[in-house]
């Protein structure tokens, strides 16, 4: 499964050069948008990376690349699907359409182990730039300062920006960096239902203490903002998350298993216990994989300034849902279950107000807040066995 990004196209230019000495061929599988869309993206991301992936796909002469563009299917329709394999709702279903179809394809291909690279970000692709803060706390003031220049020259920003957002406030002991968001007017952050795009009922989540048995589990690095590189490190790795629930789901479903050879444990373990100079360098991040992969990975591809947008062209397809979504929130109207976890409220009115154009600045209320509302809404309704293909 193959972005362009450096992980998981490092992962193939191995797995490509390892195959070829066997005389054997590597399947690879990327999702992109429609040819030519032009939909908003942040700056500095990309939507469409296939041109990019197709230069390791020449690089290597035994690379069978496949490309999938929406074909019509939509979050929606894969639903009731992923909670049978599953048993439940994931983070993200904005990816769920090019996700299925990639693993149906690399099912009917006769793949059983599909390659990924999602932890590579903590392990062979990681920054190094976190690390400075933990450089700070030792007194290796210098060799920060000197690191901070560099790499906001290379990256065309403020020095004093970057030091301050980078390395001086996380280092405020917490109690004074709360002090200080007080004084500035912060005088209480928000609740993490709301830092993560929930739509819980708030009343419901205070009644299951979520805030706080959240960010004492410290799921999902909850409070690692102001962290160093090894806590914010070891903290990502260990973190719960659906990934695995999802894999073992769809490994039954199609018969594909999902690997990630980014973090396997001696991956792991090495890129734990090498000093941070290993990754940043002079001012260029990610220093490890982009030298460890020269040679192996077109320079395209290693020196590029840009990153992929995961389904870039949710302005495209979540607009033709909004009927969907109005059927399903009629329904969970209905269940007592719904209106007691869910704002409904809130979801309602995201969908009376839909705009006329949607753009970023709609990003977190419908491709993230009204999304994830409406999957877990929908788990209920095919949970209490009134969802649209009829229940489990």
């Amino acid at each position: 499964m193959m972005s362009a990004g450096l992980d998981s196209t490092s992962v193939a230019a191995v797995a490509a050069a390892e195959l070829a000495g066997q005389g054997r061929r590597l399947a690879a599988y990327h999702a992109a948008p429609r040819a030519g869309f032009t939909g908003p993206v942040r700056p500095g991301w990309i939507a469409d990376e296939s041109g990019h992936v197709r230069m390791l796909a020449a690089q290597y002469g035994n690379i069978d690349l496949w490309v999938h563009r929406p074909a019509g299917r939509s979050p929606l329709d894969c639903m009731d699907g992923l909670f049978g394999a599953v048993g439940g709702p994931i983070r993200n279903p904005n990816n769920l359409a090019w996700l299925e179809a990639i693993y149906a394809r690399a099912g009917a291909d006769g793949v059983r182990a599909l390659l990924v690279g999602h932890k590579g970000n903590m392990t062979i692709s990681y920054t190094g730039l976190r690390s400075l803060r933990d450089l700070a706390r030792r007194g290796h003031w210098a060799h920060v300062l000197r690191e901070i220049r560099a790499f906001a020259r290379q990256n065309g920003r403020d020095p004093a920006q970057v030091l301050k957002n980078e390395i001086l406030i996380p280092l405020f002991p917490r109690l004074l960096y709360r002090a200080w968001s007080w004084l500035r007017g912060n005088r209480a952050g928000p609740p993490v239902w709301e830092a993560t795009h929930s739509a819980i009922l708030p009343a419901f989540a205070a009644e299951m203490r979520v805030d706080e048995r959240l960010r004492t589990a410290n799921q999902a690095a909850v409070g690692m903002e102001n962290a160093g590189g090894d806590e914010y490190r070891r903290a990502t790795l260990t973190a719960a998350a659906d990934g695995p629930d999802f894999n073992q789901g769809y490994r039954s479903r199609f018969g594909v298993e999902t690997r990630d050879p980014t973090c396997d444990l001696r991956v792991i373990d090495f890129c734990l216990s090498i000093p941070p100079s290993q990754y940043l360098r002079n001012g260029q991040s990610r220093w490890l994989i982009r030298r460890s992969m020269r040679g192996r990975v077109d320079p395209g591809i290693l020196d590029r300034a840009t990153r992929g947008a995961q389904a870039a062209d949710w302005v495209e397809w979540l607009p033709p849902m909004r009927g969907g979504l109005r059927a399903d929130l009629d329904r969970l109207e209905r269940s007592a279950l719904a209106r007691r976890c869910l704002d409904l409220a809130r979801l309602r009115g995201l969908l009376d107000a839909w705009p006329e154009r949607l753009g970023l600045e709609h990003y977190t209320e419908y491709n993230l807040m009204l999304l994830r509302g409406m999957e877990l809404g929908r788990f209920i309704l095919w949970f209490e066995g009134d969802g649209a293909e009829g229940g489990p």
